[in-house]
């Protein structure tokens, strides 16, 4: 049972001097688990409060849709961050009252995808698709009436809040 944790146990090895490659010139550190814990928080319980007094609220991150990778490569001393995130979280919508019906809850579920996001690649509303974040909603079609548009309509403006909150994720990655 000991040796499975530890490996089995090897004489040792005698290598020519020539032959000894140095760590130095090429190192890897992943990052993945750190940043997609570091997303899973930085993503919840964000609030956007339309005009209209309706108020949408981010929920979990859907771990098993969504894609975090991120890894800082040292070669020859000089550091890089490549990283590359796609996001799927889940929201909530609450329609305002003065459109929402009389014998209905006013509740919409949805998800927002904000994806594309990589090392070269930035946030920037409007911006070109190769090199801007990219998000689309999906919520229930089926449910429909003016609170419903409303809630889809301010549900986008939660893309700003997310990047910011990426954004400010990978700004931490940096130091690392």
């Amino acid at each position: 049972e000991i040796q499975r944790v530890q490996g089995e146990k090897l004489q040792e090895k005698k290598v020519q001097e020539h032959n000894v490659p140095s760590t130095e010139y090429l190192k890897e550190q992943d990052f993945t688990h750190w940043t997609t814990r570091q997303i899973q928080q930085a993503v919840k319980g964000v609030v956007h409060t339309g005009d209209s007094g309706c108020r949408i609220e981010t929920g979990e991150l859907n771990e098993d849709q969504s894609k975090i990778q991120a890894s800082i490569t040292t070669k020859k001393g000089i550091r890089a961050l490549y990283y590359e995130m796609d996001l799927h979280i889940s929201w909530k919508g609450k329609a305002a009252k003065k459109l929402k019906l009389d014998d209905g809850p006013g509740d919409l579920m949805g998800v927002i995808r904000v994806y594309n996001i990589a090392h070269d690649t930035k946030f920037e509303l409007g911006g070109d698709e190769n090199t801007s974040y990219i998000y689309s909603l999906g919520w229930d079609h089926r449910v429909t009436g003016p609170w419903v548009e409303d809630l889809r309509v301010e549900a986008a403006e939660l893309f700003d809040k997310i990047a910011a909150k990426v954004d400010t994720v990978i700004e931490e990655l940096k130091k690392k």
